[in-house]
């Protein structure tokens, strides 16, 4: 095997490079990475995305996540406090309704919300 491509092989293990995955479904997210949200979610009861781990991005892609209008559940709830320090998760391009938390960044620091609504849900803590 030629060495130069065992050494890169071995970074990319090593350092923790995230990958890009696209989603269509409400789903637990706790691999470092890039999820892009391909289709709407609409009418979901409960939670829709949890994250448990830090480095990620949720990109919705203008898409909208919409709760099922009991305003229960978290549109995108990142639970550091369950899992520990979990910092630099960002949700971008989101359009987020009708839960009762649309998006909670639970114990967590150094995250970001971006290019995104937030509108119709029954906490103050958004």
């Amino acid at each position: 095997m030629n060495y130069r491509y065992l050494l890169v092989l071995i970074l990319v293990l090593f350092t923790g490079v995230g990958y890009s995955v696209d989603i269509s479904t409400c789903q637990t997210l706790s691999s470092p990475g890039n999820y892009y949200l391909t289709a709407d979610i609409s009418n979901k009861d409960g939670d829709c995305f949890t994250i448990n781990v830090s480095d990620i991005v949720l990109d919705c892609n203008g898409h909208m996540i919409d709760g099922d209008g009991d305003y229960t559940g978290y549109g995108v709830y990142v639970d550091a406090y369950d899992y520990g320090i979990i910092t630099n998760v960002t949700i971008r391009n989101c359009s987020i309704s009708r839960f009762n938390y649309g998006v909670y960044f639970r114990g967590s620091s150094t995250n970001y919300i971006n290019e995104s609504k937030v509108e119709y849900v029954n906490s103050s803590y958004n």
